[in-house]
């Protein structure tokens, strides 16, 4: 009987056994941020970038103009829609929140568009070599070394190293005045993860707490942001 992991001397290449893994399909969901304080003095002028990263779907990513808001809610309607994931493929979530009331709308976004893609990239590029490796995949120090700045936390708040990266002007923008990051994280799970998370329901929600860095005087205090997202079967 033909067998493919014969011809490949005992491993697939990562390509290849992805697209044989069985697979399933999930939403993921940006749903509420509960903004508590705000970073510029009266009102935030906000943008969201996000995206999902695997060795077999690519990056998939979008960004959205969020518009101006002051305390309370906002409802970004965000969805990366039909995510394949295998049970044992690795899954890189990314998303990024700014304030920035400096530059215009489209450019904000195109920059934002690259910025997130190039994350999603790192994330599968070191996933690819640690597995071909066999170590354990340091996806949080691979993002940092791609937009040079130190290793970013995984799976918990990363505002302060997006910020110095924003600042330091790696998104292509100037940061003026208020202008800054007021949300970030990376998330990496697995495809069985997931499944784990949604056993006992259809859903699994996150409330992501992000505490901002000190804003220039003149602008608000510390801001503080609650970014709940979800991710649920398609």
């Amino acid at each position: 009987m033909f067998s493919l992991v014969a011809q490949y001397g005992g491993m697939l290449p990562l390509a290849l056994a992805n697209s044989l893994e069985e697979k399933t399909n999930y939403n993921i969901n940006v749903t509420e941020i509960l903004i508590r304080e705000l970073r510029s003095a009266r009102v935030d002028t906000l943008y969201i970038a996000a995206s999902i990263a695997t060795s077999s779907g690519g990056v998939r990513f979008v960004a959205l103009p969020l518009g101006e808001h002051s305390v309370g809610f906002a409802y970004p309607n965000l969805t990366l829609h039909d995510c394949s994931i295998g049970d044992e493929e690795t899954v890189t979530f990314t998303y990024l929140i700014v304030h920035n009331n400096s530059n215009g709308r489209s450019d904000i976004l195109k920059k934002l568009e690259v910025a997130i893609q190039k994350l999603g990239e790192a994330a599968i590029d070191e996933n690819a070599v640690a597995l071909r490796s066999m170590r354990k995949s340091s996806v949080g120090d691979a993002i940092g070394t791609a937009i040079g700045i130190a290793p970013v936390p995984v799976s918990e708040p990363a505002v302060r190293p997006f910020e110095g990266w924003a600042d330091s002007g790696g998104l292509g923008l100037p940061f003026l005045n208020c202008d800054g990051v007021v949300a970030a994280k990376v998330t990496t799970v697995t495809g069985s993860d997931i499944k784990a998370h949604l056993i006992l329901g259809n859903i699994w929600k996150v409330d992501d707490k992000h505490v901002g860095t000190k804003a220039p005087a003149g602008c608000g205090p510390i801001s503080q942001y609650h970014v709940l997202w979800n991710v649920e079967f398609s």
